[in-house]
């Protein structure tokens, strides 16, 4: 079990043609649960699933271990192809980041609002390590928890 966002309602697609880079993700959950990172988490969690041996290792841990993100500890089983895909991911995922700092730094004149991104490891840019993992699940389920704060705080201003 990857802990991710939940699947969306039944609703149509519109038919695409498909893209030729395996690495595109669309979003499969509900708005509420868009973040700025959601394609880089659901590729993530996408090439992750594709290994049976992480699969395994995921149904032994308990839904906290999983939110803690001790699941990270357990990558070293991974082969090294999947690592390049990770990698290859983060390296997409930094782009994007990158171009968004960009238009700000752009709009604002200057970096004074710049935040450094919380779910990936930015000590090391080049490869997606364990730490990749460790913050991409732990800041997933923290947006996830104060969303849900946010809707609860919601419904009892609405009674």
């Amino acid at each position: 079990m990857i802990f991710a966002p939940p699947p969306p309602a039944k609703r149509q697609k519109i038919e695409e043609p498909q893209q030729q880079n395996e690495n595109k993700v669309e979003p499969d959950y509900p708005d509420s649960f868009q973040f700025p990172y959601s394609k880089y988490l659901e590729l993530v969690v996408k090439i992750l699933e594709s290994h049976p041996v992480f699969q395994e290792k995921l149904k032994g841990l308990s839904e906290t271990e999983i939110k803690e993100g001790k699941i990270a500890d357990h990558m070293d089983d991974l082969p090294q192809d999947v690592f390049d895909k990770l990698t290859e991911a983060k390296v997409e995922e930094i782009e994007r980041i990158r171009a968004d700092l960009e238009k700000q730094i752009e709009k604002d004149g200057d970096a004074r609002n710049v935040v450094m991104p919380e779910h990936l490891d930015v000590s090391e840019l080049k490869k997606f390590g364990k730490e990749d993992l460790r913050k991409l699940i732990k800041k997933t389920v923290a947006d996830m928890e104060k969303i849900d704060e946010e809707r609860k705080k919601n419904l009892k201003n609405m009674k």
